[in-house]
């Protein structure tokens, strides 16, 4: 298998552990039908790919305008994952990448040491938007705490762990 392959293979691996059996616009339902929750999350920074963007931009039927506007980089927030439960967290976009490279977390995303942590807001209805980079991998400011495919995002320094807040993450 060349480099190539083996990169949308990783990429896919990444979709289906996101969004297990959910599409792209179930999950964007999910984010606008949000009424309740908001407040400030911590997750994986996970940068979507220009088809994921369209796509959730769309099934959101572009009511936010920073969805036309190539500078700014949406990001699935990864807050935790569950067996029983789906993903959770939020989308948000950025002011650029951040310097966080693209598919970096891709091969089973929540026990890589190289993966960024991002701050972000969680809005009733809306994709919401980073507030700042959390944590970069090896400094050790967030991490992903259990295993793989259960767990969440825990960020001790900052009084952030995902059990405690429910209340903030959007299922995805």
């Amino acid at each position: 298998m060349n480099k190539n392959n083996t990169k949308i293979l990783l990429v896919g691996l990444l979709l289906t552990n996101v969004v297990g059996c959910a599409s792209v616009s179930s999950v964007a339902r999910n984010v606008e039908s949000n009424v309740h929750k908001k407040g400030e999350i911590y997750g994986l920074a996970l940068q979507t790919t220009d088809k994921e963007r369209v796509e959730i931009c769309s099934a959101l039927k572009f009511k936010d305008p920073r969805c036309d506007n190539p500078e700014q980089v949406l990001f699935a927030v990864m807050s935790r994952f569950g067996y029983s439960s789906a993903g959770g967290g939020g989308f948000a976009f950025s002011e650029g990448n951040l310097g966080i490279k693209p598919n970096v977390c891709s091969s089973g995303f929540s026990t890589q040491k190289d993966c960024s942590y991002i701050k972000a807001t969680v809005e009733p209805g809306k994709l919401g938007t980073v507030i700042s980079v959390a944590s970069r991998p090896g400094d050790k400011v967030c991490k992903w705490s259990g295993m793989p495919r259960a767990g969440g995002t825990v960020c001790e320094s900052l009084g952030w762990n995902y059990s405690d807040h429910e209340d903030v993450i959007v299922d995805f």
